[in-house]
């Protein structure tokens, strides 16, 4: 069977619409597609956050954390000033994080500088 988190999205036989998540390993992110809504593999999750909490913290691309050198970590900032009960998720090995909120990434509305 393998990692789940390894497979290409699978929309499966049926011919329905069902919109999911998959984790592209190629990039170690989580984006949409249309399942059929029967079939296909295990790389298929209804929220973007279990695509995250499935796949993300799994690091499948072999890099060991303690490899990576931030100047400040994932997840030092613990809020997004814009939506206060947005989660903070790092991203697989990486500086980086990301905010979800209902499913959604809100990261790029977190930045609470004004431009002139």
């Amino acid at each position: 069977m393998g990692d789940p988190c390894l497979s290409s999205p699978d929309p499966g036989p049926c011919r329905g619409s069902c919109p999911r998540y998959y984790f592209d390993s190629s990039d170690f992110t989580c984006k949409k597609f249309t399942y059929g809504c029967c079939g296909g593999n295990r790389n298929n999750y209804r929220t973007l956050e279990d695509c995250l909490d499935k796949c993300n913290d799994g690091c499948s691309n072999g890099i060991n954390p303690e490899q990576i050198r931030c100047i400040v970590g994932a997840c030092t900032i613990q809020t997004c000033p814009n939506f206060p009960k947005a989660k903070c998720v790092p991203r697989c090995n990486s500086c980086f994080s990301q905010f979800i909120f209902r499913g959604r990434d809100v990261t790029s509305q977190c930045n609470t500088r004004k431009t002139i």
